[in-house]
């Protein structure tokens, strides 16, 4: 493990860290978003020549940075010990509105370290083991959503279906590994939210109860999004600390 994933690590399971102060205080910690913020940053410079992350610091992104926007968006007021500091209820909202903007960037920054140059998974390096390199070599850059729709308005089945037992033997055989590969982090922070998009297309173009595809595209998206919670339950590690990458 690379010192700037330690560190990290040391931040994430410390009080310090940002979603557990939010939640505790119910206020937002500028300390803590800046260390946070900093930390991020040098993981994702380390590994930028890497063609893996681990799963802790992919976890986060998934999990930890959405979850944050998610509950300061909801902030209506300062507190009286913000207000303290020299805020005002104006002047708060519109601070956590910029740090609103500065996660997103965050998340933009994450997304595009997962750009793919559209080589294969090396197997030498043990990160492209043969079920990545099969669940590459049918999904390729694009994550396979080409092949998803037959047509603007149809989900491909069996194309999905294929694609999901491939997705599925992946996560079993890093079950025992702290690291995914960065072309699988990918499907997931990239390519999973442009299939939900599509298929909502395709319910919103036959419309609801009206028509069979209707009752089809919301069984796949029910699959999907299981298929998704699999990936996301799969980046918590069972040992205390991660250690081989």
């Amino acid at each position: 493990m690379k010192d700037s994933m330690k560190q990290f690590y040391e931040y994430f399971i410390s009080d310090e860290e940002l979603m557990g102060c939010i939640r505790t205080t119910a206020e937002w910690n500028e300390q803590s978003f800046i260390q946070m913020k900093q930390l991020v940053e040098a993981v994702m410079k380390d590994y930028g020549n890497e063609d893996y992350y681990p799963k802790m610091y992919v976890n986060y992104f998934m999990l930890f940075v959405p979850s944050v926007i998610n509950i300061i968006s909801r902030f209506r007021a300062c507190s009286e010990s913000e207000r303290l500091q020299g805020y005002t209820n104006e002047s708060y909202l519109s601070m956590i509105a910029e740090r609103i903007e500065q996660l997103e960037e965050l998340c933009r920054k994450f997304r595009e370290s997962l750009t793919d140059n559209g080589e294969m998974p090396d197997l030498k390096t043990g990160n492209g083991k043969d079920s990545m390199k099969r669940f590459y070599e049918y999904t390729g850059p694009d994550g396979g959503l080409k092949d998803y729709f037959c047509a603007p308005a149809e989900w491909n089945k069996k194309s999905f279906i294929k694609m999901k037992q491939l997705a599925e033997a992946v996560m079993k055989d890093y079950e025992d590994e702290d690291y995914y590969p960065k072309k699988f982090v990918r499907y997931f922070f990239v390519g999973y939210p442009n299939a939900v998009h599509r298929l909502n297309q395709c319910k919103a173009f036959h419309g609801e109860g009206t028509l069979p595809g209707y009752e089809s595209s919301l069984r796949m998206a029910e699959q999907l999004d299981e298929l998704y919670k699999k990936y996301c339950d799969s980046l918590w590690l069972t040992s205390p600390f991660p250690m081989s990458k």
